[in-house]
């Protein structure tokens, strides 16, 4: 009896601590999006690092928008780092006593260079994917016919591959 009693407490308890966890899950991935900081955002949230991978790892809608909100926190970075590197910070001028007497405009030329590199880097890197996945595909389809596989089993072959070169983030 008692076991029964306390079966039907966790049945009770269940949907507020699922609206709890939903409402933290939610809390969470805001704040990442925000801070792009997955330690404070947890902090903040409530929820802990283990419960959240373990929602990272079983719950899908929750892993497409942490992944999102990991995405949308590395393009606010993107942003600002462009802004400092094309536009500028102002920057104070002290006199020898401390006192403000001016302001310049800094730019940087590293953060500028950096940013092209990659930008550069990674577009090679689509062109070897595309590429590479092209490839694969032209040799499935003459392999295939050379050892007698069928021209439905070849083209189902080839839009699976595809399928799989869709997944892959051309950045």
């Amino acid at each position: 009896m008692l076991q029964k009693l306390q079966s039907n407490k966790k049945e009770q308890a269940t949907p507020k601590h699922a609206a709890i966890e939903k409402m933290k899950k939610d809390f969470l991935i805001n704040l990442k999006s925000n801070s792009g900081n997955v330690s404070k955002a947890l902090e903040v949230s409530g929820l802990n690092r283990q419960t959240a991978y373990r929602h990272f790892g079983d719950d899908e809608e929750f892993r497409n928008a942490w992944l999102d909100a990991t995405e949308y926190a590395l393009d606010e970075l993107v942003v600002e780092a462009r802004r400092r590197a094309v536009e500028g910070v102002k920057r104070e001028i002290f006199d020898s006593r401390g006192n403000v007497i001016g302001t310049k405009q800094e730019y940087s030329d590293r953060l500028l260079i950096f940013m092209m590199s990659v930008h550069e880097r990674q577009r090679k890197w689509r062109g070897r994917t595309v590429q590479t996945a092209q490839a694969a595909i032209d040799t499935v389809e003459s392999s295939g016919k050379e050892i007698g596989i069928s021209n439905e089993q070849i083209e189902r072959l080839t839009e699976k591959m595809i399928e799989k070169y869709k997944e892959i983030p051309l950045i």
